[in-house]
């Protein structure tokens, strides 16, 4: 059998969907691509990323601290670029993806789209079904837009509506978001809990935020509520709520 293909990924997004994305991106090329292996070039700056990258299917992986020369193509990268020699599987891979190739757009030209596979964790859920849900708030780390931020009143409205079908609800986020009665409220919860109860829901009802492209990423099905633009759901099950913009005439 000839030499397997050199397939290395760059995937260098910081926000939790952006970093999602691009593994779903490079798993998906990767599987592709007949006879190949994929290895990802990753930063380890931010505490999710290790959980997700142990989620890759088929996939070595190796964590860079510095910067290396592919920080030139990152439009997301603004700061001065400090060139290194690039690791030698870099030189020698087949087919380099750096982080402007790992977008959406491509999967859809892709025969099969990857997902992410979380590992079974103990972890109690209640009833027999439940359903995830997510909206962003302010105050959590590292989000300076606030035009994706929604009022808890509309949840709590979708919660009651879940629960009127016999479903449980679910609530993942961050530490200090507004208490609401839901069956189970992992806010502030480890990271690995709130991607279980994805793995096992039902579906899910989020806002736009990175924790609805990981549950796509997941396969898990989403209805993705308030969506600005761009992907951020991969499969034909996900649906989407598009957000609406009015310019000061009220149009």
């Amino acid at each position: 059998m000839a030499e397997p293909k050199q397939i290395v990924a760059l995937p260098y997004g910081r926000p939790l969907g952006d970093f999602a994305l691009q593994l779903v991106c490079a798993a998906s090329i990767q599987e592709s691509v007949e006879n190949s292996v994929l290895t990802v070039v990753w930063r380890p700056d931010r505490p999710f990323k290790k959980h997700l990258i142990s989620m890759l299917p088929n996939a070595a992986e190796m964590a860079v601290d510095g910067l290396i020369p592919a920080d030139i193509f990152d439009p997301g990268h603004g700061s001065a670029v400090e060139v290194k020699p690039p690791p030698q599987m870099i030189m020698l891979a087949d087919l380099v993806l750096p982080p402007w190739m790992l977008r959406g757009r491509i999967l859809a030209a892709l025969p099969k789209i990857a997902t992410l596979n979380a590992p079974e964790l103990e972890l109690d859920m209640p009833g027999d079904w439940h359903v995830v849900v997510h909206w962003r708030e302010s105050g959590a780390p590292g989000r300076p837009d606030t035009f994706r931020d929604t009022d808890a009143e509309l949840w709590v409205q979708i919660i009651e509506f879940i629960r009127s079908l016999g479903g449980k609800v679910v609530r993942m986020g961050h530490e200090g978001m507004t208490p609401v009665d839901c069956d189970l409220d992992l806010a502030g919860q480890p990271f690995e809990h709130q991607v279980e109860a994805i793995r096992r829901a039902r579906f899910c009802v989020m806002a736009a935020s990175g924790p609805a492209s990981l549950a796509s990423a997941m396969g898990t099905p989403i209805l993705f509520c308030g969506y600005p633009g761009g992907c951020g759901v991969f499969h034909g099950h996900d649906m989407v709520i598009p957000l609406r913009f009015w310019d000061p005439a009220g149009t």
